[in-house]
């Protein structure tokens, strides 16, 4: 299997050391002809996410 992954995130300061940042990827694979029965023709992942930082 082969994964290319692209993502982003956009970070949003709240107060003082607090930050939020929002943000998601995509992921498309390539793979043998012997696991389209398992996987699918064009298998395709997302996620989204937020993550809550204090400091840097």
């Amino acid at each position: 299997m082969t994964k290319a992954e692209v993502g982003y995130a956009y970070r949003l300061p709240i107060a003082g050391p607090l930050g939020l940042a929002l943000g998601g990827t995509v992921a498309a694979y390539a793979k043998p002809a012997a696991l389209e029965a398992a996987y699918g023709k064009t298998p395709v992942s997302w996620t989204l996410f937020s993550k809550l930082a204090v400091g840097l």
